[in-house]
């Protein structure tokens, strides 16, 4: 019950009721009988929520790991805490959580993200000179994100980027 209007609170708009009730689903899983799949999912949502709708990151990325003990290989899971890590420019993590993502499920935005990982991290451990090492290997990302999705803006915008880099 609780699962189900977390859900409906989520869809109308009212993120602290869906929290409250995305918690309430995982406590009772826990107390009560386990359901791992709702279990998964209440707790994707919940990360998907502090990650997108109130921006605390800590928390989404507390609620996703959680859910990774669950199902380490899902998907959505894995998609959603490659973006918090990136949002806290934890690059190494989130790489690793879009590469297993990927290993699901081949998806336009989750290359795009990846791609950025890749590069970021690269900045942060040695300058704009070891960003451009692994450009020839974003760049082939980017070009597989607009194979998927052929409108896909952020990729056409980063390949020329990097050709616009290359004159």
């Amino acid at each position: 019950a609780h699962f189900l209007l977390g859900n409906i609170e989520r869809a109308a708009g009212n993120t602290d009721l869906a929290i409250a009730s995305f918690e309430s689903t995982v406590k009772f899983s826990l107390e009560t009988e386990f359901k791992p799949d709702v279990l998964r999912v209440a707790l994707n949502n919940l990360g998907a929520i502090f990650l997108n709708k109130k921006k605390n990151y800590a928390q989404a990325i507390h609620a996703l790991e959680e859910g990774m003990k669950i199902a380490p290989n899902n998907y959505a899971l894995n998609a959603n805490l490659g973006e918090a890590y990136a949002k806290v420019k934890e690059w190494k993590k989130a790489i690793k959580h879009y590469k297993r993502a990927r290993k699901t499920k081949e998806d336009a935005n989750l290359l795009n993200n990846l791609a950025i990982a890749i590069y970021e991290k690269n900045v942060k451990l040695g300058g704009k000179s070891r960003g451009d090492q692994v450009l020839k290997k974003v760049r082939t990302l980017y070009e597989q994100v607009v194979a998927l999705e052929p409108s896909h803006y952020s990729g056409h915008l980063n390949i020329g980027k990097i050709c616009y880099r290359d004159k």
